[in-house]
């Protein structure tokens, strides 16, 4: 009996509705559920006890919805997508770049791929941010 369902593009089914990614892409896919999974974690996270924790916390919400957003619309060269994905830390580097650094949302995760390549530049920013 041959099943005749038709072949469907794969879409990736996160919090804010579907959005189309290649399915060829795997590394890029692992990037967005990385990122998906920082999102979940801080939201199932007891709930904070003061005003600004609570704060904190959305703005966290905010800005990891908006970077998934980000992954899945861009289209990464593969170097760029294999950095981002050999980043243990992503969501969190990301947090510290836009956050602390002030890195505008849209170049956070280029900025981080591009920082990957050197070393020599990478250690230098990582000892300026500490």
């Amino acid at each position: 009996m041959k099943d005749n369902m038709k072949e469907k593009d794969l879409t990736v089914d996160f919090f804010f509705g579907n959005e189309e990614i290649n399915p060829f892409n795997a590394p890029q896919m692992c990037v967005v559920r990385r990122l998906s999974n920082a999102y979940h974690e801080l939201e199932n996270e007891k709930f904070p006890a003061n005003k600004a924790e609570i704060n904190l916390r959305i703005a966290k919400l905010s800005f990891y919805e908006e970077l998934i957003d980000i992954c899945i619309q861009t289209d990464f060269s593969q170097a760029d997508i294999i950095a981002l994905y050999e980043e243990e830390d992503l969501a969190e580097i990301a947090w510290l770049f836009w956050n602390d650094v002030k890195c505008p949302v849209t170049d956070v995760l280029l900025l981080i791929a591009k920082l990957a390549y050197c070393d020599e530049i990478s250690d230098k920013v990582i000892d300026f941010l500490m």
